[in-house]
Order: structure tokens, then sequence, then C-alpha cells
């Protein structure tokens, strides 16, 4: 029986009672675009005539991609239509007697469009006369006559009086021609406040780069065990995104950093569709240089890697299948990518990176309702020497951990850097219905499934059937307890695989409603918004030490894999302090220590959320009062149904807004805020067990004696049932226990103060400028109490708790300005300064401890000071520029990034954490500058056909600087890069070739 099987109640029958409960909500609530982020729009206006009184009883039809609505104005002259796809929309205003006028508007996500339409005078010639008809003209007849019509004014919504986050929406029309990662996450990377994220994983305002929302359609792709993002979409099929970096409203949860919400195309009346051609190379790049003797392996394998063309393709098409009721789109991309991270013999490996996305979307238009159908699905596969969910260049531990230490860490994933290969591959399902109701009511309805699975193997199947080998890559004699001298390791190297293979997989299924009501009363404009979000996730695990299985013969216990530990003691080994006896290519080494691990059980946990938020956006003369309330209850359990996690969470949020000009182009704002941050679903994984590690028993290879050498000289060493494999000692984790669930654990949350700036500069040109100030509180860890005085040997208890001596903050001035939509050019440009201080930063931290006595009396007072993320100062700046041509358009991309360099400090690893020599960020970095360009062509053809060609240029001015260090003392390598993922990649090209219709 599965895990999944053991669960009580069954969660598909737990689905199905969520979901239709929430149906039925929605069915007596009206409500907006939706309740899991919002993925429309509003359209508001007024018409008035000359003298600006207002126009009751106007005809107002719109008309969108899937969209026709009409509506008339009210005794105010004002008209509304909520919930409309992101987009373009032409406007056509009637009045009888006057001459219907066109207009065009935009809609962009979560934003209210405001639209003027006014009464103006057009000369319109009156009819000829014509002198045969017997008629004399009337007085007048034959002349300019005036008459009445509408004009249609429009602006595009830079700035929102309905609006109180902190954050900015960019099209893919702008996206498409600047120079940048081909990711949706890019967006967020243009924007203040955002620090880090080139993996697609930001600290924004001081945030864990775990503590991001990632929304696709409507659906929470975040991974829940990670917290990072979790699904790979197609790059050509964003519409638009919306990403918000301060003062989220209630509608938005479990997050304290980015909201990146995204809206992929929909299929309109015309069929579209485009084939696009990325190509790299490494050998297009500049050289890697450095100095450093730790790299030199590196560089000579980076910089003498293959003339080889990484290729990425990537198509949409989309259409309808009913004129004006049904539509479709679909996208596919599939590509790959070399990556620079070579193993410590230098051997680099090719195609490292391999992803492939696609979806496929159906829309419905039944009048006022709306249904829509979606598939999405990804796969990825990876071969690399940096493990999953680790910081990049960590793949040399610094030293060689002493025995408690290497207890700890071997049966945990990635606490050893090894070459692995990982597969990952996932999908999800959504099915929504949407309404409106008149002009003031709407609501929507979704329900969501999906499934992640990510399998790790070793990348290299050599020696000991893919059992990993524990190499010493420089070690010492030292003198033995009897005098004797001894060897001592002091790095060492992980090779052929890592110490978990086997499978996880990610299940969620998600369920959302919400309502939206717009009404007058008191004088007042009020605009109720309320919601409920439902999630549930599975997380299910069987992650075991490579290598053979079977059955240990001194312990009779069942076996997973082993590990060899690799040890040379030739005195040219010892001398030159650089001996690697495991060959990867031929699996042949020095035989040294065996450790044989046992079984780990499967393991499994689920967690629920549950959310409920109201809020209520008064507007009254120039003033806007916002206040909403969230509540979020999360729980846990293990496969056995006991409780893990149980946590009720309030979220009051409230914000006011002043136009104190009164022409909806100068705004005034202060929001306070409390939001909770996410509880990842590793910590239940890691303690939702009776029994955290496997335990192992020792053997010793029995060569190392003299007299047996010869006959061990002829028996096989990858084989651990060999005649010369000794036992030495059988290692059981039975002292180390994991405390109770701490069920009165409290999530941790933020405290926000944000100040903020708005002005409209043009029609389409904003500046905003915002004071963004957090304090963190209820931080929590993974804490261990360690007892070495235990006669049976070293005792550890391992708890989740809330550590009040534990902090964060965060204080900083983001500016922003945009200019977009306009007729030749776009920018934006953004500029932060920052300070992220604190002591914890890390989601989980076994070695991040806050300074309480009875853990450790290390870093009394060094471990307070700024993130390892923070960057005071940052000034981003991207722009295009479009020059028509007699037969075509040439388009220009521009990218400007400058950064303070990264903070650090001294280190010294000591048994229970890591000693801070010197206050936590009292070094630092170099700056980092970097500009990237692009230059884009583009041909039409015939019939809306069209040809484009794109070459970019990255890191155009070829920097080289240092982005990372070695920071322990005791390596003595400390200031020094690690790998190459240390240094500024140097200067690199990108081609684009394209088809579009």
């Amino acid at each position: 029986m599965t895990s999944r099987e053991t669960h009580s109640p069954a969660p598909h029958r737990t689905l199905r009672a969520v979901a239709a409960l929430l149906l039925l909500i929605a069915l007596l609530c009206p409500a907006p675009g939706t309740a899991e982020g919002v993925q429309t729009g509003t359209l508001v206006g007024r018409v008035v005539d000359p003298a600006d009184l207002p126009l009751p009883g106007v005809e107002i039809r719109l008309e969108g991609p899937q969209t026709r609505r009409s509506g008339t104005t009210d005794d105010d002259g004002r008209f509304r239509f909520p919930l409309l796809e992101v987009g373009g929309y032409r406007v056509t205003a009637d009045l009888l007697g006057l001459t219907a006028v066109e207009g065009d508007a935009r809609v962009f996500i979560g934003k209210t469009t405001e639209i003027r339409l006014q009464l103006g005078e057009a000369v319109v010639p009156a009819p000829e006369h014509d002198p045969g008809d017997g008629v004399e003209p009337a007085e007048g007849d034959g002349l300019p006559t005036a008459r009445e019509q509408i004009q249609v004014l429009a602006l595009a919504p830079l700035i929102d009086r309905f609006e109180t986050r902190v954050g900015a929406s960019v099209g893919r029309e702008f996206l498409e021609t600047l120079p940048v990662q081909r990711f949706y996450q890019s967006v967020a990377l243009l924007l203040p406040g955002v620090a880090g994220g080139e993996d697609g994983n930001p600290n924004t305002s001081g945030a864990l780069r775990s503590t991001n929302l990632y929304l696709v359609d409507g659906v929470d792709t975040t991974d829940p065990t990670t917290g990072l993002f979790g699904l790979n979409l197609a790059y050509d099929g964003v519409e638009d995104v919306d990403v918000t970096t301060a003062a989220p409203t209630v509608d938005y949860g479990r997050t304290s950093g980015a909201v990146i919400n995204v809206v992929t195309q929909s299929g309109q009346n015309a069929f579209r569709g485009s084939a696009r051609w990325l190509l790299t190379n490494q050998d297009w790049n500049d050289d890697y240089r450095s100095d450093a003797p730790v790299l030199a392996q590196e560089v000579r394998a980076a910089n003498s890697g293959p003339d080889d063309v990484d290729n990425t393709f990537s198509t949409t098409l989309s259409g309808p299948l009913a004129p004006d009721r049904l539509w479709f789109f679909g996208m596919f991309e599939d590509g790959e990518e070399s990556l620079l991270r070579p193993t410590l013999e230098g051997t680099r490996w090719n195609e490292a990176l391999g992803i492939s996305s696609a979806s496929l979307k159906l829309d419905l238009d039944l009048g006022p309702h709306t249904l829509s159908a979606q598939h999405n699905a990804d796969d990825a596969a990876f071969g690399t020497f940096s493990v999953f969910d680790r910081e990049p260049g960590e793949n040399r531990a610094p030293s060689r951990p002493n025995r408690l230490s290497q207890e700890l860490l071997l049966p945990f994933a990635g606490d050893i850097f090894a070459l692995e290969e990982r597969a990952q591959d996932g999908s999800f399902t959504k099915l929504e219905w949407s309404t409106v109701v008149g002009q003031d009511l709407a609501f929507t309805a979704r329900v969501a499934d999906q499934d992640r699975r990510l399998d790790r193997r070793p990348l290299t199947r050599r020696g000991g059937a893919s059992a990993p080998h524990a190499v010493p890559t420089s070690f010492s004699l030292v003198p033995g307890p009897d005098g004797e001298p001894e060897l001592q390791e002091n790095d060492f190297a992980l090779f052929n695989g890592i110490t978990d293979l086997g499978e996880e997989s990610r299940d969620r299924r998600q369920a959302n409603v919400a309502g939206s009501w717009f009404t007058r009363a008191a004088g007042a404009d009020h605009e109720i918004r309320f919601g409920v979000d439902y999630q549930e996730t599975d997380s299910d695990r069987l992650l075991n030490v490579g290598g053979r299985p079977g059955v240990d013969r001194a312990t009779g216990r069942d076996v997973a894999g082993q590990i060899f530990l690799d040890g040379d003691f030739r005195p040219p080994c010892v001398e030159n302090l650089d001996c690697r006896p495991f060959d990867t290519r031929t699996g042949e080494f020095q035989p040294l220590v065996l450790l044989n691990f046992y079984n780990r059980p499967r393991r499994a946990t689920r967690q629920t959320t549950l959310a409920l938020y109201a809020s209520d956006a008064v507007a009254f003369g120039r003033w806007l009062v916002s206040a909403g309330l969230r509540y979020e209850r999360v729980d846990g359990e293990d496969q056995g149904g006991r409780p893990l996690v149980e946590d009720g969470s309030l979220s009051p949020r409230i914000a006011v807004k002043y136009d104190p000009v009164g022409d909806g182009q100068t705004l005034l704002s202060a929001t306070w805020s409390r939001f909770v941050e996410p509880f990842p679903q590793r910590l239940l994984d890691n303690f939702g067990r009776a029994e955290p590690f496997s335990g192992y028993t020792e053997y010793v290879w029995g060569g190392l004696n003299e007299d047996a050498a010869e006959f061990c000289a002829a028996q096989d060493p990858n084989d651990p049932t060999g005649p010369c494999w000794l036992p030495a000692e059988v290692v059981d984790f039975a002292p180390i226990m994991v405390a109770p669930p701490n069920l009165d654990l409290d999530r941790s949350a933020v405290e926000e103060w944000v100040i903020g700036f708005e002005r409209q500069l043009t029609a389409n040109t904003a500046l905003r400028l915002a004071w963004v100030d957090r304090n963190w509180v209820d931080l929590w860890d993974d804490r261990l109490t360690v007892d070495l005085q235990n006669p049976a040997g070293p005792q550890l208890v391992a708890v989740l708790e809330n550590l009040p001596e534990a902090e964060r903050s965060y204080r900083g001035i983001q500016l922003l300005v945009q200019k977009r939509y306009a007729e030749r050019w776009q920018l934006l440009a953004a500029y932060t300064w920052s300070e992220t201080e604190g002591n914890l930063f890390q989601a989980v931290g076994r070695s991040s401890f806050a300074d309480f006595d009875d853990v450790t009396d290390l870093n009394r007072t060094n471990r307070l000071g700024l993130a390892p993320y923070d960057r005071t100062h940052q000034a981003k700046v991207f722009a295009n520029y479009r020059q028509p041509l007699g037969w075509g358009d040439l388009s220009f991309g521009t990218s400007i990034r400058f950064e303070e360099g990264t903070p650090y400090q001294a280190e010294q690893a000591e048994d229970l954490g890591v000693l801070f020599a010197t206050p936590r960020g009292s070094l630092q970095l170099e700056d980092v500058f970097q500009l990237d360009l692009s230059l884009q062509l583009d041909v039409p053809l015939v019939r809306g056909m069209e040809l484009e060609a794109k070459l970019e240029a990255f890191n155009v001015t070829n920097g080289r600087a240092q982005v990372g260090v070695e920071t322990d003392l005791g390596t003595g390598r400390f200031g020094q890069p690690r790998t190459l993922e240390d240094l500024q990649e140097p200067r690199a090209y990108r081609l684009l070739f394209g088809f579009q219709f």
C-alpha cells in the first residue's frame, strides 16, 4: 500500500467535498477575477458633455480578443466593466442623435483602466443641392454644419488610484525586445527591491528566496517542498507578467517575497502562430580568467569546451474553433544548455540541462459566462555538479567534518556535494468558470490538480554499482592517540553520485472562489471583495544511499547502498597533498573504508491550507481607504495521521490614498500590513517520521594489512560483500532523537509599513517612489540540541521552534520610472537603497544558530549584521527603441545593471556551527556592472506574416567582477573564488531567428 493510501480521509474525497462547497458559495456569492491571485482587470469610464456635465443613457459597447459586452451609463454618466482578460479593447459609445466614435483602451492584470468620453463637435458637410430636382435649397445648405460626436480619451494606467500594492506589470511586447533571460521571472529582476534571482528565485524586499509566490493563470505553481518556482513555462506563451514587491492585498497569502503573477496568451478570432529558434555556443563567448589556483582546472575546462551549438525551439499556435465562441491557444518549447560546471577533475559536462514545456488552453464564451480549460506540462533533466536547492559553488566541503558532523551530514541529500542527475517533470490541469452580472457583480470558481515528480540518479555509474565515493583531496599525518602518525583528511570531494537517490512526488489540489461587488453608499464608492482559497498537498519521498542493495552480513539488516571512502597512503600523495585516486571513467580507486547503509522507510506528509479573506475599498472625493483581513489555517500530518503543525493566522491590511491635486495624476499613499510566510513542506518531510537517519555498518579494507595485501590485490573492492571488507563498527542512530511535533509553532510573519508617492508624468510615463519598512516576527528554525556527554554516544534532539532571539528587518527606498506603450520607445528604470539585517537568513538552518545560550556561546555578538543577499545600492535600466524602415522595423534593446558587491564575513567551522571571526557583513565583494544589448530586425511579408532576427550580447563590457568568495579561514583559501560560479560570466552571445503570422 502506498503512503498516499494510508492517509485518512481519502484526498480525492476531501477535495470533492471542498470543491462542492466552494462552488456552492460561488453560486450564491458573486466574485472577481480569481481568488488565488488576480488574473483580470477592470475598465471604468465616464461620459460628459462639453460643459463637463454627465451624460446618462449612453450605450457603451466593448469588444476585445474574446469579449463582447455592452452597458449603459448611469445618472452620473459612469460605466464599469469588471473581469476583463488582459489585452486591448475597442470602446464604442452611442447616443441617439450623436455620431458613434470608436477608441482604444488596454486592460492590465489587477488594474483599473479609466477612460473619459467627452461630447465634442465635428464639422460635417451638408448634402449638396441638385439644381435639377426642382427644390430650392434651404438657407445654409451646401455649407459646413456642426454636429456632435463622442471622443474617447484613455490613459495607460501606470498609476492606479484604486490600487494599493507596490509593483508593476510588463507585457510581452516590451519583454520580447529586451536582452534578458527567457523565463517569466525575468520581470521580477527588472524591478526595484529585487536582488539576485538569476536562477529564477529572487530575494524581494528583504525576504528569503523561498518565500515567493508563483502564479500561472491563477494556479499556484510554487514548489511546496522548497518554496522555489515549480513550473517551467514556454517563454513565448506569456502575455503579461505582474509582480508585487510589497504591500500585497488580502487576495494573496503564503508569501513575504514577490508575487509573480503570469497570464498566458489566449486564442482570438484570427489564427496566429510563431516559430523561433535560439542558438548559443560557448565557443562564441569570451574566455574565463582567474588567478586563483583552485580554479585552474575549471577555467581550462570551460575555455576549451567544444564548439557545440545549444538549441532552443519554441512555437505557438492559436485561433478559433468556433468564431466568436470557442478559441484555443497552444505553445511548446524545447531547449538545452551546456552548463559551465566542470568537476574537480576538470571534466566539462555538456548538455547538462534540458527543459521542455507545453500548454494547451481552451476558452468558451457563453454570453455572461466564460469557461476555461487548461493543461500545462514540463520536463527537465539536469546533469550537474551543483546539488538541487543549494547555492552554486558549494561543490567542495571546506574541511573534513569531524565524526559527529559526518554522521549528521551523510544521510541528508545536498549536504555532501556531488555529481548528480535529476529528472523532474510535472503538470497541472485547470478548470475555471467566471461570469458577470450587470456592471457591478462578477465571480469566478476554479479547481486545479497538479503533479510533480523528481527522480535523482548518479550522473556517473562507475565503481560499486553507482555508489558514491568520498575522496580526500588533501591530507596530512598527525600524531595519533598512541603517538604514532595518523592520517588526517583535510579536504574531500564526492564522486560517482550523491548520497540520496530515489524519487519524490509533490501533488497539489487547489480550489478557489472569490467575490466582488461594486456599490455606492453614504456618498462613497465601495468595492467589496471576498474569497476562499483551499490547497491540499501530498509529499511522498523514498530516498536512499545508492549502490548495491542486499543484506548486511554483520547485522542482517536490509541494505540500500554504500559510500566508499578512498584513501591513498603512498608518499607522493601525502607529500603533494593532492591525490584523488578515484577514476570517474574506469571506477578504479584505492579502497579504505566502506559504509553499508540500511534501507530507510518511505515517508509521506500532507499539508492543507484554508484561507478566507474580505476587504472593502472606499473611494470618496480625493480619498481611497481600503481595509482587509485574511485568515489562513495550515495543518500538517504524517502518513499515520499524526499532527505535525497546526497554525491559524490573521493578516490585517490597511491602506490610505490621497489625490492632493484632484486630477488623479498625483497620489500619496500609506499602507500597513501583516502577512504570514509559507511553511515549507520539507520540514514536515524531515520531522514527520520516527527515525531521521538510516544507520550503517562500517567496514575497512583488509588490504591495508601487509599480510593480506597480496590476497586482497586480486579482490574486487567494488563488491561490498567481498572477503576483504572486514566489519569494524555498527553505527546506529538510536541516540539521535526527533522531538515530538511542536503544535505551538507559529509561522513567521512580516509587519510592514509602506509610504508612497506616485506621479503620472505623461500619457504613458509615470514615477513611483516608496519607502518600505519591514520587520519579521516569530522567526523559527530547525534547532538541534546536542548532548556530547551522553554515555551511549552523542544525543541530539531536533525540534522546530520559534526563536525570540532571532531577528530580520528590511528598510528600503524603491524608485521606479516606467514608460510603456509609447509610439517608438519604452523604458523601465529602477533604483533601490536598502539594508536587510538580522541573524537568521535560511528557511532551514542547522548551522544558522541565533544567539541562545543553551545551545552554544559562539557568535554572541558577531552574528547580527547584513544579510548575505543584501545589496545596499542597486540601479537598473531596461529600454527599447523601434525605428521604422521602409521595408521593416529595427529595434534596439538595452539592459544596464549596477549593484554593490555581496557582503560576507570571515568564518571558522566549529563542531556546533560556524564561528563568525568578523561581524556578519563586515566585508564586501567588488561592485558588479553589466551592460547587455540586443538588435532585432522585423520584416513583414504578405498576409500578416513576418520574419524576425535578433542578436543579443551579454556583459558587453566584459566585466570581471568576483561575485562569490571562500569565507572559511580554515581552508587556506579565504577571499578566493571557490568555483566558476563565483566569477561574473564573460561576454556571451545569443542568436534568434523567427517567423510569425
